[in-house]
């Protein structure tokens, strides 16, 4: 055999080892249980509190909130980040604030929000408000577990369903939005949401609805806001004035 022969040989020899010994070594790991899960992860990041008996969720000065519908109710909180939240839970109201107010060099006072993560398992049936965050709210994995949200929102960016295709199995099934109160935000629904009914109430505000689908849709908004709707929904909304 030729030397070259010979050296491809022993190379081809020493992976198949290499392979077999990484397959060993990986199935020994899963026999002892001796793998770090995604969720064993997840928990070493956040806190995780109970919601037993949640009514209600206020949320101040908050960059990344995510908000999921539960069978059980409770909120996680990111253990490391730029501020210190402030949280509570009493009398069924779930209250969170993260923004700090500071003053800039030219005296005047500027709220700062908080980067840190907060996730939310809430019931089907969600009452949300909200002042300077940005909130993204996640939809059921079907009509049977679409939840119906009850917001009133200041200076809040506001997301409604998953926004990426590949999380559209996942879930973005919407009962009932009724936002009564929305002023100075941006309000958008993700291209892949099914809304049975939506309401809205806007001031200096703007709604762009993504292509998504809804059985009707009220608009009740004044002059300095916009709405964004496509020609299949335009046919189904009722507009009002303010």
């Amino acid at each position: 055999m030729r030397t070259s022969n010979k050296i491809l040989a022993g190379t081809f020899i020493a992976v198949l080892l290499i392979i077999t010994g990484i397959h060993l070594g990986l199935y020994a790991k899963y026999k002892s249980n001796d793998f770090v899960t995604m969720k064993y992860l997840h928990e070493e990041r956040f806190d995780s509190y109970p919601l037993k008996g949640i009514e209600s969720v206020s949320l101040s000065g908050l960059q990344n909130v995510t908000i999921i519908p539960s069978d059980t109710a409770r909120v996680e909180i990111e253990k490391n980040g730029d501020r210190r939240l402030v949280h509570d839970f009493a009398s069924g109201v779930l209250t969170i604030k993260g923004d700090t107010t500071i003053t800039n060099n030219n005296g005047m006072a500027e709220r700062i929000r908080s980067w840190r993560n907060v996730i939310i398992y809430l019931p089907l049936h969600q009452d949300i408000k909200s002042d300077d965050c940005e909130i993204t709210i996640k939809g059921g994995l079907d009509s049977l577990k679409a939840p119906s949200v009850s917001a009133s929102m200041n200076e809040t960016t506001l997301h409604v369903g998953f926004g990426q295709r590949s999380d559209n199995i996942s879930g973005n099934y919407f009962n009932k939005l009724s936002i009564t109160k929305y002023s100075h935000g941006n309000f958008d629904m993700s291209e892949y949401a099914v809304v049975r009914d939506i309401s809205m109430d806007l001031t200096s505000s703007g709604f762009e609805d993504n292509n998504a689908s809804f059985g009707s849709i009220t608009v009740n908004a004044d002059s300095s806001s916009t709405v964004k709707l496509n020609g299949r929904n335009i046919a189904k909304t009722k507009f009002t004035l303010k």
